[in-house]
């Protein structure tokens, strides 16, 4: 599954040339006509969609380009029915408009983002919550029956996470379950997804990843979690259970069930342990 920046980049690297000669066909356009008629609304377009796609800084630099173009147009390359002084006021202006767009553009995209943040990431640890955690996890499937990928995936499981809560109270609970993410996150690679799946229970999905990598993998997570543990004197240990897809589930909850049992078998044989199979049906 593409990074979603990732994708935005490579959206932006499309649309920003595309920008460009969009607003110097426009301004053309305005210098063919030879009439005191303007094409400044149609100026908005090449600003906005640099403003939308690449970001405020585009923006802003589309719409500079923008009113040059227009002051172009207008006086220099075109007629003489505008009077320098008076072209230049209308191209300030005009840039005033496109700056006051691109803010705008600015604005609205940043409180999407945040929405689209809220709506898939658990706002204690910034892991992704279940229901999106699912939702990769079912493309991961789909993609591993496509191309006969593997892919493993990690359910971990916070031992006598109560007692921490109980000693210390419900904001220190809150700051061992961040730091557990932040932790794992630093083990695992961009291209994988680590979700919240329930109170002290967190899933990971490593794509494209082997039996021998995985059991790597875990072995790093172990004593990363175990010092991070250590460091700040919280008294919980961890058991996981892992599978290794050789070939894939028929659905994503089903992955979460099997590699669940396998957790809880770690469980039920003493805690603080890890447990790793590899699945082929």
């Amino acid at each position: 599954m593409m990074n979603p920046q990732s994708l935005q980049k490579q959206v932006a690297i499309i649309w920003l040339p595309l920008s460009f000669v969009l607003l110097l066909g426009i301004g053309y356009l305005d210098y063919l006509t030879e009439t005191p008629m303007t094409f400044s609304l149609f100026y908005l377009v090449p600003v906005a969609l640099a403003a939308w796609h690449g970001g405020k800084r585009p923006g802003i630099i589309m719409g500079i380009m923008g009113s040059l173009v227009f002051l172009m147009a207008a006086h220099v390359l075109g007629t003489n029915f505008y009077h320098l002084i008076i072209a230049v006021w209308n191209s300030v202006m005009l840039l005033a408009f496109f700056l006051v767009i691109v803010m705008l553009l600015s604005f609205v995209k940043r409180l999407r983002h945040n929405e689209q943040n809220l709506a898939r990431n658990d706002t204690v640890t910034t892991a992704v919550n279940s229901r999106y955690f699912y939702e990769v996890l079912q493309n991961e499937i789909d993609r591993s029956k496509r191309y006969s990928r593997h892919f493993t995936l990690i359910y971990i499981d916070l031992d006598n996470f109560k007692k921490i809560n109980e000693a210390f109270g419900r904001k220190e609970g809150d700051s061992a379950l961040w730091h557990c993410v932040v932790t794992i996150s630093g083990v695992l690679r961009k291209t994988d997804t680590i979700g919240r799946l329930g109170g002290d229970e967190f899933g990971c999905l490593l794509p494209e990843t082997g039996f021998d990598a995985a059991g790597a993998v875990i072995g790093r997570l172990c004593a990363a979690l175990e010092r991070e543990m250590q460091m700040h004197k919280w008294a919980t240990t961890f058991s996981m259970g892992t599978i290794t897809f050789a070939t894939p589930p028929d659905t994503s909850d089903g992955a979460i069930k099997m590699v669940d049992s396998l957790m809880d078998a770690v469980k039920k044989a003493g805690k603080n342990g890890a447990m790793h199979k590899v699945y082929v049906n």
